[in-house]
Order: C-alpha cells, then sequence, then structure tokens
C-alpha cells in the first residue's frame, strides 16, 4: 500500500499488517459473539424449562405424595392424562428407578425405557436431567425432560439415598413456543452485538487513520524535505511500532545529513577565510563565530581561541564570543597547566568536561554549571593554542564532536603556520638588508620604511639615547606621501624625551611594548597638538634591547582611532628583536674587529719589546759597569745615573706594552690591597700634586688578593693619572677599597660566584661622554693633546684585569667626574701574604760554581758571561739550545746551573732544559724572558721563582741563583 525506502532497502507495506489485525480483531468480535448467542439461547431454554419442570413437578409430587404413596394410581394416571392434553406436552409417563414405564398418558405409542445413562445421571445424582432432539418429522425440536420421584417420607432422614427413588417422570414438550422466546432473545442480542461491532469497526478505522495513515504521510514529507536539502524537519512520530522504527530512523538520518552538511559549509568557509590576506585576529574572530553556527553542538554561542606564548609558556585569548568581560580579564592570560585550557596546551590533547568541577580553576561567584570542549591547535608536534567551545551542563562527550572541533584546529594551524611563514620570510629579508645597509642609522631607516609598507601605517620612527643616556632623539622617520604626515614629521624633529616622558620615553622606562589607541586623548601626550592639526590618531611603539638595555625605541602612527592589536605589536616586536640581534652582530663584529687589532698590536709589541728588552738589557748592564768605574769623576757618574734613568723609563714604558697585549708573563703573590695601597701613598700624593686632594679609605679585614705586584702599582698608577689628568684645574681622588660577594645569580657578567676585594679611584673631573666611554680602553686612544698621553694607560688597566680574571666598570657624568671600580677575586683560604722579597747583599752574591748560558742576543750575553764572571762563577756560553747541548756533552766537569732565554731560534728555552735535564739530571734551572709566548710555553710548568723578567736586575738575578745553587745542600 506504502512502500516507503529507508537507505536504500524496501521495507513491508504496513497497510495489510493492520488491516490483518481489524479483520481478526472484528472474526473475533463475530466468533465472540455467536459463542455468546449460543451461551445465551441454552441459558433461556434451560430457564424456561425449569419454569415448567417447576409446576409440572409440583402436581406430580403432590400425586405421587397424596396418591400414589396410597395406591391410589388411577388418580396419578388422570392427573398424568389431563397433563397431557396440554398444547406444549406431546408426551408424559412416570417410570420405574430402573426408568422402566410404568403410567402412560397421551395418544402417542408407549415410550421406550429411559436410556441408562440418564438413569445413572439422574437416580444416582438426585438431579432433575434435560435433552433437546429433533421432533420426528423435522419439523422442529422436542425436549425431553426427566425428573425424579422421591420418596418424601424415607427422604426426610437423607435426600440423596437413590434407593428412595421411586422412579422418574418424563416429558416430552414441543420447543417451538420456548425456542421463540429465546430467538427474539437472540435477535435482540444480537443487534447488540452488532451495534458494538460497528462501534469497534469505526475505532478501528480511526485508528487505522491516526497511527498508519497520519504518520505515513508525515514520513512521505519528511522524505521530500530530505530529498529538497532540507534537514531541518523531523517526523516525530513516537509509536511503539514500525512506522515508530521508521520515524527514528529517517530523523537519525535527517541528524546526519545536517550535521554533515553544516560541517562542510563551516569547513569549507575556514578554508577560505585561512587563504585570505587578513590579520590573524581578523582571521581567528571569524572562524570562532563559524565554528559558533554549529547548531547541533549544543554549544551557548561562547567560546575562545587562545595561542601560545612560549616565551613565557602560557596561552593568550586571540579571539572570543559571548563571554563577559570578567571572564575575558580572567583568562586573558592562562598558564601552562592551570585550568582546562592549560592542561591541554601542557598534553596537547583535547580535554572534555560536562560539568564545572575542581579543574576550572578559573571560576568567579556568578559562574552558572556548563561543560566544555577544549581542543588543542597543533603541527608537527608543536602546540599553536586551544579552541574552547561552551557546552550545556551534562553534555555527553562525542566522538564525531572532536573530530569536527579536530578538522578545525588543523585547517588554523595551517593558517598560523602561514602567518608565522609570511613575518619569518619579511623578518628574513629585514635582516639582510639591514646587514648590507652599512650602518646601524641606515639599518633602522630600512627598517622603518619596510615596516610602514607592509602595515599600512603611514608614519614610523626611530628614537635613539643620546650619548649619556639622559634623553632620546630621533635619529630616523619615515611617512606617507600625504601632505600632513610630512608636517607631523617636520614638527616632531626637535622633541627630545627623557625616560617616561611621552610614548617614547614611556617604553625606554618600561622596556615593554605600548600602544595609544587615540594619542589626543592623551594627557601626557607631548604633540597632541602637532597630532590633533594633523589627524594622527593611533600609536604603537616597541623597544630594541642591546644586552638588557633598550638601544632604540620604534613609533608608529595611524590617522584613526584604533584598539590595541595584539598581532601586529607581536609582529613588530618580532622585528625589533631581529634588529637587536643585528645590533648585536654588529656590535660583536666591532668587538672582533677590535680583539683583532689588539691582537695585531700586541704581537707587534710583544715581538719589539723582546728586541728591546735585550737592548735594553745590555744598556743596563753596560751602565753598571760605567756607575762602579766612575765613582772619581762625579760628572760623567751623574751621566751614566741619567743614561740608568732613561733605561728604567724604558723598561716600564716596554712592561706597559707588554701588559697590554698580555704578553708579559705575571709573577703572582698573595697581596694585602691596603697594604699595597699603603706603600704607594707617598708616591701618589707626589703625582697628584698640590692642587688635587687626595683621600685613601681602606676599611680592615678585606680579603687578600693573588696578583702581580707590578702589575697592582701599574694599574693603581694608571687610574691615579688618568684621574689627575682629567681635572687641570684642580679636584679630588678618592681611592676605597672594599670587599663584595656575588652569588651565580647576581654574578655581573664575566665573574664568578664568590669573594672579592674592591679597589674604585673617583675623580671630580670632566667625565666622559658615551662615545669617548666606549673607546677609552682602546690602545693609543686618548682625548690628551699630543704629546700629553700615549694611550696606553688605560688598555694597560684592562689588559692586568682581565690576566687577573677580575672586572672593570665605569661609571661617569659630563662635568661630574667618573669612578672606576675593580673587582679583584680573593685569594684562597689559608693563603697568606708573602714577605717584601730581598736583593741580598753584594758580597753574599758571589760563587765558584759552573753556570752554562743559553742567549741568542750577543749583547745580552756578553753582559751575563762578565756579570757572572766577576761574581767569581765559572761561565760556559751558547747562542742557542744546539749550542748548549753540545757543551754541556763536551764538558767533563759538573755544571751545577743553566741560565737560558725562553725564546730562542730552533729549541726553546724550556725544551732545552728538558733536554740538559736528561744528560744532568742534577743541574738547576732559572729562565729569562722579555715576554713569555703562551704558545711557547704550552706544555711547559715553569714556577714563579724560576721565571727572571727582561731587562734583567742583576744584583736579583745574582741572588736568584745563590738561593738556587745554595739549595742542593740542604
Amino acid at each position: 500500500m506504502f512502500p516507503i525506502k529507508l537507505f536504500g532497502e524496501k521495507t513491508k507495506s504496513l497497510g495489510p499488517t493492520f488491516a490483518g489485525y481489524s479483520i481478526g480483531v472484528v472474526s473475533l468480535g463475530i466468533a465472540a459473539l455467536l459463542c455468546y448467542d449460543i451461551y445465551s439461547a441454552e441459558k433461556e431454554l434451560a430457564k424456561r424449562t425449569e419454569m415448567m419442570l417447576s409446576g409440572m413437578v409440583r402436581l406430580v409430587e403432590t400425586a405421587v405424595e397424596n396418591d400414589m404413596a396410597q395406591g391410589n394410581m388411577a388418580k396419578v394416571e388422570g392427573i398424568l392424562s389431563a397433563v397431557s392434553k396440554l398444547d406444549q406436552i406431546e408426551r408424559i409417563f412416570i417410570t420405574d428407578p430402573k426408568g422402566r414405564p410404568r403410567l402412560y398418558a397421551g395418544p402417542h405409542p408407549a415410550p421406550r425405557p429411559v436410556p441408562e445413562d440418564i438413569i445413572r445421571e439422574t437416580v444416582g445424582t438426585g438431579k432433575p436431567v434435560s435433552r433437546i432432539y429433533p421432533n420426528e418429522d423435522n419439523t422442529g425440536y422436542n425436549v425431553e425432560i426427566y425428573h425424579p420421584i422421591k420418596d418424601e417420607k424415607s427422604c426426610r432422614v437423607c435426600h440423596q439415598d437413590p434407593e428412595k427413588i421411586r422412579g422418574l417422570l418424563v416429558l416430552h414438550v414441543h420447543a417451538d413456543w420456548m425456542l421463540s422466546a429465546v430467538k427474539k432473545a437472540r435477535i435482540k442480542l444480537m443487534s447488540a452485538g452488532l451495534a458494538v461491532l460497528a462501534l469497534l469497526a469505526a475505532v478501528i478505522f480511526w485508528l487505522t487513520k491516526r497511527r498508519i495513515t497520519l504518520p505515513l504521510r508525515r514520513l512521505r514529507n519528511l522524505a521530500a524535505k530530505i530529498a529538497s536539502g532540507d534537514y531541518t524537519t523531523r517526523a516525530n512520530v513516537k509509536t511503539p511500532d514500525e512506522l515508530g522504527d521508521l520515524s527514528e530512523s529517517l530523523d537519525i538520518m535527517a541528524d546526519s545529513v545536517q550535521k554533515h552538511s553544516e560541517i562542510q559549509n563551516i569547513l569549507n568557509g575556514l578554508l577560505r577565510l585561512s587563504l585570505e590576506d587578513v590579520p590573524l585576529k581578523q582571521l581567528l574572530e571569524s572562524s570562532l563565530n563559524k565554528i559558533l553556527t554549529a547548531s547541533w553542538l549544543a554549544i551557548e554561542a561562547k567560546g575562545a581561541i587562545f595561542l601560545t606564548d612560549e616565551k613565557t609558556n602560557s596561552l593568550k585569548m586571540a579571539a572570543s564570543a559571548g563571554l563577559g568581560e570578567f571572564v575575558i580579564k580572567t583568562c586573558a592570560e592562562v598558564p601552562a597547566g592551570r585550568c582546562l585550557c592549560g592542561r591541554a596546551l601542557l598534553s596537547g590533547e583535547p580535554v572534555f568536561k560536562p560539568h564545572v568541577d575542581g579543574d576550572h580553576e578559573n571560576s568567579y561567584a556568578e559562574m552558572t554549571d556548563h561543560g566544555h570542549y577544549i581542543i588543542p591547535i597543533t603541527a608537527d608536534g608543536r602546540v599553536y593554542g586551544v579552541i574552547t567551545v561552551y557546552l550545556k551542563a551534562g553534555y555527553l562527550r562525542s566522538g564525531y564532536d572532536i573530530a569536527f572541533l579536530s578538522a578545525v584546529a588543523d585547517i588554523l594551524a595551517g593558517a598560523i603556520h602561514r602567518k608565522e611563514l609570511s613575518n619569518h620570510l619579511f623578518l628574513k629579508d629585514l635582516l639582510t638588508k639591514a646587514l648590507n645597509a652599512g650602518g646601524d642609522k641606515t639599518a633602522f631607516k630600512a627598517l622603518i620604511d619596510d615596516i610602514c609598507k607592509v602595515t599600512g601605517w603611514p608614519v614610523g620612527e626611530v628614537w635613539l639615547p643620546d650619548n649619556d643616556k639622559l634623553y632620546l632623539y630621533r635619529a630616523s622617520s619615515c611617512h606617507a606621501a600625504e601632505h600632513r604626515f610630512k608636517t607631523f614629521c617636520d614638527q616632531s624633529g626637535d622633541f627630545r624625551f627623557r625616560k617616561g616622558e611621552g610614548l617614547p620615553g614611556r617604553v625606554w622606562e618600561s622596556k615593554e611594548s605600548a600602544w595609544v589607541q587615540d594619542v589626543t586623548k592623551e594627557a601626557d601626550f607631548l604633540r597632541k597638538t602637532i597630532a590633533l592639526s594633523c589627524g594622527i590618531k593611533a600609536a604603537v611603539a616597541v623597544p630594541i634591547q642591546l644586552n638588557g638595555e633598550v638601544a632604540a625605541v620604534l613609533n608608529f602612527f595611524i590617522a584613526e582611532a584604533k584598539p590595541a592589536d595584539e598581532e601586529l605589536v607581536n609582529f613588530l616586536s618580532a622585528a625589533a628583536g631581529q634588529m637587536g640581534l643585528i645590533l648585536q652582530q654588529n656590535l660583536l663584529s666591532e668587538q672582533l674587529v677590535q680583539a683583532q687589532k689588539m691582537e695585531t698590536v700586541g704581537n707587534l709589541a710583544g715581538g719589539i719589546a723582546h728586541d728591546f728588552n735585550n737592548i735594553l738589557g745590555a744598556i743596563s748592564g753596560y751602565t753598571e759597569f760605567l756607575i762602579k768605574d766612575l765613582k772619581d769623576m762625579p760628572q760623567q757618574l751623574a751621566d751614566a745615573l741619567e743614561v740608568r734613568k732613561a733605561a728604567e723609563r724604558a723598561a716600564a714604558l716596554t712592561r706597559q706594552l707588554l701588559t697590554f697585549s698580555r704578553k708579559n708573563t705575571a709573577v703572582k703573590r698573595i697581596l694585602n690591597l691596603n697594604d699595597a695601597i699603603k706603600g704607594l701613598s707617598p708616591m701618589l700624593k707626589q703625582i697628584t700634586g698640590e692642587n688635587i686632594k687626595l683621600e685613601i679609605a681602606y676599611p680592615k679585614n678585606i680579603p687578600l688578593i693573588k696578583m702581580d705586584p707590578i702589575h697592582l702599582e701599574q694599574v693603581v698608577m694608571n687610574l691615579v693619572v688618568n684621574a689627575r689628568d682629567a681635572m687641570p684645574a684642580g679636584g679630588a681622588i678618592t681611592i676605597k677599597t672594599g670587599e663584595t660577594g656575588f652569588t651565580s645569580a647576581t654574578a655581573p657578567a664575566g665573574l664568578e660566584a664568590g669573594k672579592y676585594a674592591t679597589l674604585s679611584v673617583s675623580d671630580t673631573g670632566t667625565g666622559m661622554s658615551e662615545e669617548v666611554k666606549k673607546s677609552i680602553f682602546e690602545p693609543f686612544f686618548t682625548t690628551k693633546p699630543p704629546g700629553k698621553g700615549t694611550g696606553l694607560g688605560l688598555s694597560v688597566v684592562h689588559g692586568i684585569i682581565k690576566q687577573n680574571n677580575a672586572l672593570i666598570t665605569v661609571d661617569t657624568v659630563l662635568n661630574k667626574g667618573t669612578t672606576f671600580t675593580i673587582y679583584l677575586p680573593a685569594a684562597s683560604d689559608g693563603e697568606t701574604a708573602a714577605a717584601p722579597e730581598s736583593r741580598g747583599q753584594v758580597s753574599d752574591l758571589k760563587g765558584s760554581e759552573t753556570i752554562l748560558i743559553a742567549e741568542d742576543d750577543e749583547a745580552s750575553r756578553s753582559v751575563l758571561l762578565r756579570v757572572l764572571k766577576e761574581h767569581g762563577y765559572n761561565v760556559l756560553a751558547a747562542a742557542n739550545a744546539g749550542e748548549a747541548l753540545a757543551l754541556a756533552e763536551n764538558h767533563t766537569g759538573e755544571i751545577q746551573l743553566l741560565l737560558t732565554d725562553i725564546r730562542m731560534p730552533g729549541k726553546n728555552g724550556a725544551e732545552l732544559a728538558e733536554e740538559m735535564l736528561k744528560s744532568r739530571p742534577a743541574i738547576r734551572l732559572l729562565y729569562m724572558t722579555g715576554y713569555a709566548d703562551p704558545e711557547l710555553l704550552e706544555g711547559h710548568s715553569i714556577d714563579d721563582e724560576l721565571l727572571l723578567h727582561k731587562p734583567l736586575e742583576y744584583l736579583l738575578m745574582l741572588g736568584r741563583i745563590r738561593e738556587l745553587l745554595d739549595k742542593k745542600n740542604i
């Protein structure tokens, strides 16, 4: 009747099923009615038989009791004859207890005996029995009634005794008069039954229409709407039968198709959005709104998208919908691991909650119960952010939902990655341009030009700190072609901002980006008047940092009020970070060039010092010879003494060159810094002069240090001379010692954690500009007029400080003075200060032992040979290691000491000493050096007391020789 296809399969027709039900119900009704009719007819017949029987029984019982019991059988027969004449009676007779007829009345032949089954049923039970059967001509029915006749006298004791039954009264009655009454009753009964069946048929028809026809019509209409693309209509047939099942199946199919259609529309829309060139914030907001159109998700039109901030390991809200201000503020930043979103960031897995529970840590008093889906936005193992949507409380988790939201997350991950890649390519191009710009300021100009082109912001500025870091000045700017933007740039060029002033000053002070939605409404925007006249509105500024300090501030403007755009700020910050890397690279390049320059100068100085020290050694030696020989010639002696002074000054200059180039080998000793300063104070007072006040403050119990005393003297002398020269009109110099300590967290760059002794030298002089401050430690750099300085003083100080793993800092303010502070590592616990070195008496310096000299400089070798021979020693002299080994091999006697220069052609002094010890293990070793090149000493260990520095102090050399030779007798 109504065949319906569902999912491609044809179902059975529902019409015959319900028709069969209806026919069955009607058939059952008719059958029941017929059964009831037969039952009613029998009941009516029995009723009328009982009525007639009651009368007959009363007559017969009376006759039996009164006449038959007295043997008056004629009277009984008369009664029977009278009864038989009744129209309704066809025959009447009486039988004995065994059913044999005894008395008979009527026109018909004598009756047959009563059947045995009736005898058993009546006589055995004492109850009447009736039978209905067709009459002899088959024109109707007769009724036979068999009634027991009892002996009342004998039955008064027990009416159930069959032996007391006198016989049976048998009546043959015409049934027509009784059946007519039954027929009337049956007609009434059938009429009522048919009426009931008609009503039942009407009810069945109504139910059929309600339960079959209307639902089928609904299902047909639903199928037509689904075919036309309308998936919102539902059949809603709720019946416990095939139609209900079919309706439920169609509704499920419609739901599924609707979900699929919505998902496809949403995903297609998101794909189109992801390919558009729109800001990321706009993309995320539009994407979130599309997600919230999924009606089947049972969401409350509330949700948010967060992006990962890898620097802080947290989520930051990038887009939201339907959320109140309190929620937006509370969830603006969510640390990894906190609340549901933070847990999804940490695990990278979807999170589902049907209700608010303890994991929902970001909560508030007015919050109602709800659920959440949180889906991470991931790609290649990286979590870019999360999507969170709100659900009705008690919502059931669905893999279908998670699959849909995960597909959305994949699209967003791809879009975010492409945005980052685009920015990366721009920044990479920016880096290339800046590196080829030919200077920091040119690189800044290229940077803001490109940013203005990419972002569409018409005005860009670069603000730099001045040399003294007192204010910001504008180093560069760019603007669009419109005249008003040019006017704004022109009128802004003369502005200066101190820390905290204006937008650039605020960024300089806070070291953080800043956004102003409308500068004309800002009270502290110093260029408000210019902005009003030129139509400038929104502004953004970001810092460029170098080594923890703000090296520049980038400032951009646009002619419309705009709320903060986090995506733009992030982009500008990334560009500023790249520029910071460029500045760092430029700085490192400058430092590398400087280091290479100093290395070159150091190598030159070392080479010069080696040869010059040999020359000075010869000059000093021969000068000492002259001084001894000119004791009686005052004028010549004075000249010789002047030559010695000149040689000493030249030696001091050579030491400065070696210290600056770090080629001088230090002889470190444990020193008390306070004692060292006290010992230098008389000389320092002579250096400073009368118009400069010298103050020295040294607290007690400061840590001991390990340092070459000569180096410490050079540091202090150079700093004091530098301070004196900065105060030509007089002033004050303050020298302070002290102590401090650093942990691994507080130690400045270049220093390790531990205890330090401090030395500071302050002056009230002219101070320095930032440009000068950057160059003060460069070799040969000086601000003094020609002939007043060599430019090596502070370079020497810097070299000594680096050699001692110490740190020097400079604080200076123009026209207010300068302070140099030095941090010297404390000596190890248990070490004590060394006693002053004794040069000994001349009489103690003589000897008779054999000494082998290895010295490649002929003049130095000649002086050494003469000095040693004059003091009684037997001397063998060689110009190099090969000659020294040959002399030692050919010498038959004992050689007590080897005095060798370290730097020689061929084998150096250390290698010579190792070879000599193989053949003469008892020989003593003493080394000389103009400077100790680390490469020459690599792999060799030479104690400080075995090393003499050129130009040699001959008395010190003789004393050291004597100490070594005398040790063998201990």
